[in-house]
């Protein structure tokens, strides 16, 4: 998959920059509620589906195809969603002393490193994936150009790294990611084989800067997130989506172009129609999928408010 520029002519542009918003603000449900959308297809992009049957299989591929996107609610039951969240925050509660100190620690069962020293054990993401127990990595910012100044986004959050080796109870919850079937449905959808590669968790709490819509990459790669709490309004940051952006390669160059001319991130996502921008509110245990190389972001939390995902991360073989 390559950015296409070359076939995009004057009238081309001039369209996409008409038709497009280019505020990164997501509309407030309690003033606009979030309508029940469909894109390019007469099959929706939620579904009540708790396994991974035939059925279930081809809504999914079918909605990622037309949509980039698929929402299953409460694809886990209420009570073993809410012990998966249990074992999850027990462990951030034991490495909150070191965190506090703004220093790594090893707790046993999982490795505590501070994002932004120098020192940290794990230099990169190569080598949290591959760090023999789980990485708790609290995050210190990423800096990303926004209104000609480098901000700090995303400071933080904390990233669990293959959170599933905490415990044997955890991993058999979430043993469905590495079910053949779901990454079959996901890459039926792009016409790709694909395999479930790593998991992970982010715990995001009163996380009020986060980076706007992007891209992880140009790869086929998607991920599958599943909330541990309810997120039924943007207060809570909810993870957000813009429906249809994985298959448009027009929207895509042009953005390419504009952070190109602007000095953003070659992935950064800037002009996306409002009402492809969608908000994922859901109850917990629910389950989202998404091709990454479609525009998506986590929105703004506001304080007080914590939203804890399992992450699948899915991509090609």
């Amino acid at each position: 998959m390559t950015i296409k520029v070359s076939n995009l002519s004057a009238v081309d542009l001039e369209n996409i920059l008409l038709n497009h918003f280019n505020s990164l603000q997501l509309r407030s449900p309690e003033n606009k509620p979030l309508p029940d959308y469909q894109h390019d297809s007469s099959v929706p992009y939620r579904y009540s589906h708790n396994s991974l049957n035939q059925e279930a299989q081809r809504d999914i591929t079918n909605s990622m195809r037309a949509n980039g996107i698929v929402i299953l609610e409460r694809f886990l039951d209420a009570t073993t969603t809410d012990r998966a969240r249990e074992i999850i925050e027990n462990v951030v509660e034991d490495a909150r002393p070191a965190i506090s100190r703004n220093e790594h620690a090893d707790l046993g069962n999982a490795v505590l490193q501070i994002g932004d020293r120098e020192d940290k054990p794990y230099k990169n993401y190569a080598e949290l994936v591959t760090a023999n127990k789980p990485v708790i990595n609290y995050r210190g910012g990423n800096k990303v150009l926004h209104n000609q100044e480098l901000v700090s986004t995303d400071k933080g959050l904390i990233d669990i790294f293959n959170v599933l080796n905490l415990n044997h109870e955890l991993a058999e919850i979430f043993s469905f990611f590495k079910h053949p079937a779901l990454a079959k449905a996901v890459g039926d959808g792009v016409n790709q084989i694909m395999a479930s590669l790593q998991t992970n968790s982010y715990i995001n709490e009163s996380i009020t800067r986060t980076r706007g819509f992007h891209l992880d990459n140009l790869q086929y790669t998607a991920k599958a997130f599943v909330y541990l709490s309810d997120v039924d309004s943007l207060a809570d940051g909810p993870y957000c989506y813009g429906l249809g952006s994985h298959a448009n390669e027009k929207l895509r160059a042009i953005n390419s172009l504009l952070s190109q001319a602007n000095n953003f991130h070659k992935y950064d996502y800037t002009v996306l129609k409002e009402q492809d921008r969608l908000a994922c509110l859901a109850p917990k245990g629910s389950m989202i999928i998404s091709y990454q190389f479609g525009a998506h972001r986590g929105a703004p939390q506001k304080e007080g408010h914590k939203r804890i995902p399992v992450v699948n991360t899915i991509g090609k073989v």
